[in-house]
């Protein structure tokens, strides 16, 4: 693992715990690893494999308002929001903060529910009520304005060209 990775890791998961972020708690610190409590639950992407995904996106949005809230005076984006990096069970955890990057929250939400439709099996009416429902508890919750339509369509153009669907 990179180094710096670790460094912003470890970084993010102690301001998360500083600043009451849903994110598992650091056992230990190696030079090139990290070890975090075992947290119960199912990652995000197990739901998903389901036609009609059986998962609340409420909790999903409300961990990302509380996310962009702690970080707010930062301008900090979660980065890397992909339905691996959430566990859901009696609440939701988020994982993986090495990307955690100055940008566009919103973004956090649209990959997501980029990652989330284009993932087999691909755009169930299922998962788009999900993803809609998502994006727009988020959006309510944080008075944030945003064109659903138009963020999905350049998160899945990323992710299109990330896996180079489309040639």
């Amino acid at each position: 693992s990179n180094p710096d990775n670790i460094i912003n890791e470890v970084k993010m998961l102690t301001a998360c715990v500083e600043r009451g972020v849903d994110v598992p708690k650091m056992l230990e610190r190696g030079e090139n690893h990290i070890v975090l409590e075992m947290v119960e639950g199912s990652v995000l992407m197990d739901f998903m494999l389901l036609p009609a995904p059986d998962a609340d996106p409420i909790q999903i949005s409300r961990w990302f308002a509380h996310f962009h809230e702690a970080f707010a005076v930062e301008g900090i984006r979660r980065g890397d929001s992909n339905p691996r990096n959430f566990i859901m069970g009696n609440r939701v955890v988020g994982l993986d903060f090495e990307e955690c990057k100055k940008g566009e929250v919103i973004d956090d939400v649209g990959e997501l529910c980029a990652h989330i439709l284009s993932s087999d099996p691909v755009g169930t009416e299922g998962k788009l009520r999900f993803v809609e429902i998502l994006h727009n508890s988020f959006t309510d919750e944080t008075g944030m304005p945003s064109d659903f339509r138009s963020l999905l369509k350049k998160h899945l153009s990323i992710i299109a060209s990330r896996r180079n669907i489309f040639g």
